[in-house]
């Protein structure tokens, strides 16, 4: 006949086995490797991943890991009943995966994508970087949202447009030229 194990036994194995998952993780994370790899392979939407991250490799060890280590703590240390122990070590547990998914939403609000929306740039002032001609496309320095950007640009008219003129962007191409037209500040 098999026994059945201590709760002392089942505290102690998650202890070992979520701390162990834990300082895995940890070793894989200094060298840059990701052991959440499997979920990248599909192209879901991103914002899933936040609200599933609880069950996460992240979030099962330091489940296991608190779970096993408090519920050790309330049995031996506190002289707690096992059902005591038992909730207080799930609470402990839950209540850390909930840390983790939280943690990792409060970082993942901190991403952007760093992209530029480039008909943002139509109104904007800048200078011509190589010189345009009324046949042939040069390039212009503009400033859009905060950023210096080199653009290829075509002159509206017909006129020549040395390097270092002024100009204001008044259209934007579907392949992303610019339209720019000569600039005269006001003074």
């Amino acid at each position: 006949m098999h026994s059945i194990p201590s709760l002392d036994t089942i505290f102690l194995v998650s202890a070992i086995l979520g701390g162990g998952l834990f300082l895995i993780q940890l070793f894989f994370q200094f060298f840059g490797a990701d052991l959440d790899g499997a979920s990248e392979a599909f192209s879901g939407d991103a914002s899933a991943d936040v609200a599933f991250k609880v069950l996460s490799f992240q979030g099962l060890s330091a489940f296991f890991m608190m779970f096993g280590l408090t519920g050790l703590m309330f049995l031996r240390e506190f002289a707690l009943s096992a059902f005591v122990s038992l909730v207080g070590a799930s609470a402990a547990g839950v209540g850390t995966a909930f840390i983790i998914q939280a943690i990792f939403r409060f970082f993942l609000g901190l991403q952007s994508s760093g992209t530029i929306d480039i008909h943002r740039a139509v109104g904007a002032t800048g200078t011509v970087y190589l010189s345009i001609d009324k046949h042939k496309p040069g390039k212009v320095t503009v400033v859009v949202d905060n950023r210096q950007l080199i653009r290829n640009a075509i002159v509206e008219g017909r006129e020549f447009l040395e390097t270092g003129t002024p100009i204001r962007v008044v259209q934007v191409l579907s392949d992303g030229t610019l339209v720019v037209e000569k600039f005269t500040p006001e003074r």
